[in-house]
């Protein structure tokens, strides 16, 4: 996040007027970056940074209130790395949102797999 306020790529950004930016990788938590340059005008800021100082990280910036934004996955073991966002809105009558796919790298014995979580992002109805 950091880098990207030194490049001035977040006003760039802006330019093409989104309602939704979403980042990743930010390597950063809000204490961090002074206030002026973390927020954008108008725009509501949701952060999930990781515990490890400087590692990973997601950030949501949404012009208008999401009605519902999750935090993580609600698993310990996935949830300190801050890999996702959920957000959610109402348009049209029916509901629909935004969830990160995330793939867990094997980290030697047993791997594991996002794949119960990452098939529950793609229920009907919810941003599917």
């Amino acid at each position: 996040m950091r880098a990207v306020l030194r490049k001035n790529a977040l006003s760039r950004l802006l330019d093409w007027q989104p309602d939704v930016i979403c980042l990743q990788e930010v390597k950063s938590r809000p204490d961090q970056i002074p206030e002026e340059e973390r927020e954008i005008p108008g725009f509501s800021a949701f952060w999930n940074p990781a515990e490890r100082p400087g590692y990973s990280g997601v950030l949501t910036y949404s012009l208008t209130l999401p009605e519902e934004v999750k935090i993580g996955l609600g698993e310990e073991e996935f949830d300190r790395e801050g890999r996702v966002i959920r957000t959610d809105w109402q348009a049209d009558g029916s509901r629909w949102g935004d969830c990160g796919r995330w793939k867990r790298r094997s980290r030697g014995k047993g791997g594991g797999s996002s794949a119960g979580w990452s098939q529950s992002c793609r229920q009907p109805g919810r941003g599917d």
